[in-house]
């Protein structure tokens, strides 16, 4: 298939991906109520964060790694899993630890039940993470992209509308519901690729592959606070409600990160095969290729955000006009995300995760020391300015670095073989 093929399969995935997921929203709240739509979104984040940091092998290494080895994923992908669970048990337990100790000083959106049933599908996402990440790799990128929680959102909406329709309408249900669709889409996953569960230390040396994917897990895990912390500082400020409106405003506005995600899984192997092979002049050509459809869809999906935010909020009973300004701005630093953001993969696929990691890390801590101060003060607006101020400043600052480095420009519409 040609890239634009490749690029539109892989984001109609994205897309159902998703759209399940703001149905599922909007569901909730229209049923379930907005104080429960909040908490779910807090559950929800929590496994996200959760994942990342129990998933050793992050997904940027194991798309390189599996690109560049010629074994069957079956010989492998139960090695990675493994190690991955040893680390959610040791992090499942500190955090059990920590729920029960700090659960009467602070004031937390769930409590413990809630939080260990959340805490369960951690496992679950594990497994979908590292199968997906390696089909991605093997250039199965249309099926790793529907293992990538595709196919849990189906079944967590079918599960969810069945429960409603048996009369079943508290958070502890959805929570339920939400554990019996992480354990369906693993087996379904496991059973489709025929997994074998036999550990075979010929595949696997712990010891190096640690040390060459520390710098890609340390990213992984700095990605996916940065994503998710504004929110749950703001989880100690706000109600529910208010809460839900944060969380739905940065999931509408995150569609182009998933599209954007889309795109990396498509570029990544290539990224990493051209840059071995020292064919510079053809990352760039790619690079121009990707650019012109980012900008396609960053005009498309303006206009829909700026036109139609106030219909799209009504659909959540959201029809206050403070909730259009925060889905404004919010989705403005997502389209910044949006074009640049590809900066990061680059770094990854060509040997500069270690810069890419300092980088996070830096934002990530005056990030999070801005926030604790303005979100007491300003709230959701505060948060929302800070959003989009630091993935803009973030994103331009990478594609600098990365013009640096590589004499490459990570967003160009015109143009070949720029490179020296």
């Amino acid at each position: 298939m040609t890239l634009n093929t490749n690029i539109l399969l892989t984001t109609l995935i994205k897309i159902i991906k998703t759209s399940t997921g703001i149905l599922i929203t909007i569901f909730i709240s229209r049923f379930f109520g907005n104080d429960i739509l909040g908490k779910f979104l807090f559950g929800d984040k929590l496994i996200i964060v959760i994942t990342a940091i129990s998933s050793l092998f992050s997904r940027n290494f194991l798309i390189k790694k599996s690109s560049l080895i010629s074994n069957d994923i079956k010989s492998i992908a139960i090695n990675y899993i493994m190690y991955n669970f040893l680390l959610f048990i040791i992090i499942f337990l500190v955090l059990i630890a920590l729920v029960f100790s700090l659960e009467d000083i602070i004031s937390l959106k769930l409590n413990s039940t809630e939080i260990i049933l959340f805490l369960f599908c951690t496992f679950f996402f594990i497994i979908n993470y590292v199968i997906s990440a390696l089909k991605i790799g093997k250039k199965k990128v249309i099926i790793g992209e529907f293992y990538d929680k595709t196919l849990f959102n189906i079944l967590f909406a079918l599960i969810l509308v069945f429960s409603f329709f048996i009369k079943f309408n508290s958070f502890f249900i959805v929570a339920i519901s939400y554990l019996i669709a992480s354990l369906l889409s693993t087996l379904i996953i496991l059973f489709k690729e025929r997994i074998s569960y036999s550990i075979s230390k010929s595949y696997f040396n712990f010891k190096k592959e640690f040390i060459d994917s520390k710098y890609f897990y340390m990213t992984s895990c700095i990605n996916f606070i940065y994503s998710n912390i504004d929110f749950f500082i703001l989880s100690f400020f706000i109600d529910l409600k208010t809460l839900a409106v944060y969380g739905v405003c940065t999931r509408i506005s995150n569609l182009l990160s998933f599209i954007q995600g889309s795109i990396r899984s498509i570029i990544s192997n290539p990224l990493a095969n051209l840059f071995k092979q020292n064919k510079l002049n053809e990352m760039q050509d790619l690079i121009v290729k990707v650019s012109r459809i980012i900008i396609l869809i960053v005009l498309v999906t303006s206009v829909i955000i700026f036109f139609g935010g106030k219909l799209i909020l009504g659909l959540w009973n959201f029809d206050d006009i403070d909730a259009y300004y925060i889905l404004l701005i919010v989705s403005f630093g997502q389209l910044i995300n949006f074009i640049f953001g590809n900066t990061g993969q680059i770094l990854n696929m060509c040997d500069l995760e270690k810069l890419n990691f300092k980088l996070n890390f830096i934002f990530l801590f005056c990030y999070s020391i801005l926030l604790l101060i303005l979100i007491p003060k300003y709230g959701i607006f505060g948060a929302a300015v800070l959003n989009a101020s630091n993935y803009t400043l973030l994103n331009v600052f990478k594609s600098y670095i990365v013009f640096d480095k590589l004499k490459i420009k990570s967003f160009s519409l015109i143009g070949k073989n720029y490179v020296n």
